[in-house]
């Protein structure tokens, strides 16, 4: 045989060798991939299995919102006054920028103590069978009553009676109980919570998608979803809840607390009933919301949704999900985040002083705060823009959603300023009241006392100028209040947002993303409004660190277009005046 030959046989032998190994891996690797990866169901097909399994959440009607029970609900849920110390209201361990949980493991109650779970979520709690934890309450007003002498810290559930009649609950109760000749009661002051707490229902871009609308989820959704389904999550998260009805085992295939690093087991429903079958059994929690009220489990011992979710594989289906697995499921669980009901805020009048007290300070209205929505980067919307400007005489300064812009607002006029792709501002003032506000903070003034500034002044000297002023007018500068600066103003550092803070970046020296540049620029001088929240020492809650202003302007540039933004510094002119809230 040739040599010529014989090196093109080897050389056909070792390619059929070759190829029919990689044949092999190949064929190998798809059998392994289908077994750790469900195989994706067609669009329909997937909706068809969802709907088998969930249902859907309805939003409540403008008509439940209003009954006379409900309002009279949403004034007690949001009154701290009706607490044995005058400082808990059910609200602080619900809280608005928290989709109704509580951002903290546990809760703090009118004695100072620390509550013994996690405080869930509020909303769509009520479409539960039984609340809490270990399903020790039957109902909403069986919970309500209860928290009488539990959170709120009373001796008697009676005792509330006195303060409801100090704070002049009367006529609410009249109306919500025209029938009942004792209207005011502990038991329908638990009915009122509950007839409240039952319209604080969130539905979301899932519930879109089970009505037919497949685009509601993202194409990850979509593969979360399948997974969802497949790998065993629906045994005990099914429903139009996704769990909140049954009670189960937390720890079937491990321990719980090895994985959650929980520091004392809890023995769950064992600790009330003493049944060992029962140990370390806790009621499922509904998964609406759930992207929005971490941290998680019953002691909260878990901060991350991924990180729960691959707890939640392992302890009870006895499987190890990768990277990608997890994240396609968090995503899933995102759709199930609704945006928070407009009614779940305090209502104005729970907000205002009683007649003939004295002010301390002057009453503001907050939605969210600097550490969550920069620090913690929950950009979340939490109150409509439309929702504020209905006040008469409002004044606040904020962000929009998911920091795309700022937000101004003077004498109840809205001024938004959002950043382009190519760098520059735009105004969206017309369209702010279909928008949402993740921070923001303001409240309203029906009048104006102004003050002259005889120097030009700023940071440290501008701020004790206030605080001087301010007692002068009978107003504690330690809590916080607005004010005006009749401009203009010099020497003014200015920044609109763009999906990120250039404070916070500087501050903790870390990039922006490109796609999330904001506007800075430095102006010698500005003619406009300055509109601010003087917060002492609340740095890192409504202020940026190294100050305690949050200020805004609103001033018209170049093109015509009346624009807003965050100053960061700024000196006022001798000869301006300085504006603060008359008594």
């Amino acid at each position: 045989m040739k040599k010529t030959e014989r090196l093109n046989r080897n050389y056909r032998t070792e390619w059929s060798v070759f190829f029919t190994t990689m044949m092999m891996i190949w064929i190998l690797e798809s059998h392994y991939l289908v077994a750790i990866s469900p195989a994706q169901e067609s669009p329909d097909a997937l909706l068809k299995n969802a709907k088998a399994v969930f249902d859907v959440i309805t939003d409540p009607t403008p008509e439940d919102i209003q009954t006379p029970i409900v309002q009279l609900g949403r004034h007690l849920f949001w009154d701290s006054r009706l607490s044995a110390n005058g400082k808990v209201a059910c609200a602080s361990c619900h809280a608005a920028q928290n989709w109704g949980a509580d951002s903290e493991p546990f809760s703090l109650d009118a004695k100072g103590k620390r509550t013994k779970r996690h405080s869930q979520t509020v909303l769509n709690a009520l479409l539960q069978p039984k609340l809490r934890w270990t399903g020790d309450r039957e109902s909403g007003a069986h919970q309500a009553e209860k928290s009488l002498t539990g959170s709120m810290g009373f001796t008697n559930g009676h005792d509330v009676i006195a303060m409801l009649k100090q704070n002049g609950y009367e006529p609410l109760f009249q109306r919500a109980f025209p029938t009942e000749v004792e209207p005011m009661s502990s038991a329908h002051y638990a009915r009122a919570i509950e007839a409240y707490e039952s319209t604080l229902r969130s539905s979301a871009p899932f519930d879109r998608y089970l009505n037919g609308q497949i685009d509601a989820l993202t194409e990850e959704q979509h593969a979360g979803l399948n997974l969802f389904l497949k790998v065993g999550c629906t045994d005990c998260h099914s429903g139009r809840l996704l769990g909140g009805e049954r009670f189960e085992k937390f720890g079937v295939h491990h321990d719980y607390w090895t994985e959650t690093g929980s520091e004392n087991p809890d023995g769950g429903l064992f600790e009330s009933t003493m049944q060992e079958e029962d140990r370390y059994r806790f009621r499922t929690a509904m998964l609406r919301n759930i992207e929005k009220t971490g941290p998680y489990f019953h002691d909260g011992s878990v901060t991350t949704l991924a990180e729960a979710v691959r707890i939640m594989a392992k302890v009870q289906l006895d499987q190890e999900l990768d990277a990608g697995q997890i994240q396609a499921i968090v995503a899933f669980l995102g759709s199930l985040t609704g945006k928070v009901p407009a009614h779940y805020s305090a209502p104005e009048a729970t907000t205002q002083p009683k007649p003939n007290e004295a002010t301390t300070g002057f009453e503001l209205v907050q939605y969210g705060s600097m550490h969550e929505t920069i620090g913690r980067q929950q950009h979340q919307g939490r109150v409509s823009l439309g929702e504020l400007v209905d006040r008469p005489n409002f004044y606040a300064v904020g962000a929009l959603e998911q920091l795309q812009g700022e937000v101004t607002i003077l004498a109840s006029q809205l001024f938004v300023t959002c950043v382009l792709p190519d760098g520059t501002l735009t105004s969206r003032s017309n369209l702010a009241e279909s928008l949402q506000a993740t921070l923001l903070v303001g409240g309203e003034v029906p009048t104006w006392t102004s003050v002259p500034i005889p120097e030009p002044l700023s940071g440290a000297a501008l701020e004790s100028f206030i605080i001087r002023h301010s007692e002068k007018l009978c107003l504690e500068a330690k809590h916080p209040l607005p004010f005006q600066i009749e401009c203009p103003v010099s020497k003014v550092r200015l920044h609109v947002i763009n999906g990120a803070c250039p404070v916070h970046a500087r501050t903790r020296k870390k990039p922006i993303p490109q796609d999330q540049q904001p506007f800075e620029h430095e102006f010698a001088k500005l003619d406009g409004q300055l509109l601010g929240i003087f917060a002492q020492n609340s740095a890192g809650k409504l202020t940026h660190p190294g100050t305690s202003m949050h200020a805004h302007l609103v001033f018209v540039d170049d093109a015509g277009q009346q624009i807003t933004g965050h100053v960061e510094a700024f000196q006022v002119e001798g000869s301006s005046t300085l504006r603060l809230p008359s008594k």
